[in-house]
């Protein structure tokens, strides 16, 4: 049996509702309302209803707030709720939310993750047209995505431990990667 997961095409939103981590991060930060509207250029009543959901933050005015608040956590909500393609912020009620637990929950989920993805190595391997059955490769993309949550979060969590700045981290893993020949420039 051939599973087929969702279809779609990449999008990239121009405007978000605020996410969860907005008022939070910021009020952590001690960034207000006020001083924010006054930076990205609203007023005080816009950035309290961007603040509270009701009206919508333009991709430009994210990126001020991102930079001006320096928080992880928001980079990550906001790089996910504007793209899609990077993890949430994990911030229900159901997980602690400090660095050890992240690692503790991140061992293993990496581990179902290799598990799913060696299961799949025989569809992986053959052509996808003579495949007849796509479950084990969309188990290994949903484990893998699993870790990837815990993953990015763990690093968020840690970095904030250490008062480092993951942005800076990955720009300096990229280079590696890039000396490496991993990725390009």
């Amino acid at each position: 049996m051939k599973t087929m997961p969702l279809q779609g095409r990449y999008t990239i939103r121009r405007s978000i509702r605020s996410p969860r981590t907005l008022r939070h991060e910021m009020q952590r930060v001690g960034m207000t309302g006020v001083n924010t509207a006054r930076m990205i250029g609203v007023s005080q009543p816009s950035m309290s209803r961007m603040m509270n959901g009701k009206q919508d933050i333009q991709l430009e005015d994210a990126a001020k707030i991102v930079e001006q608040a320096q928080d992880a956590f928001l980079a990550l909500d906001m790089a996910h709720q504007f793209v899609h393609v990077t993890a949430p912020v994990i911030n229900g009620d159901g997980i602690v939310k400090e660095p050890l637990a992240m690692a503790i929950r991140l061992v293993p989920e990496m581990q179902q993750a290799i598990e799913a993805v060696q299961n799949s190595f025989d569809e992986l391997t053959t052509p996808t047209d003579k495949v007849k059955d796509t479950s084990d490769p969309l188990n290994a993309v949903n484990q893998l995505l699993d870790a990837l949550l815990y993953g990015s979060n763990a690093v968020a969590f840690i970095c904030e431990e250490f008062d480092w700045s993951m942005q800076a981290m990955m720009s300096t893993r990229v280079k590696e990667w890039q000396r490496l020949g991993i990725v390009g420039e």
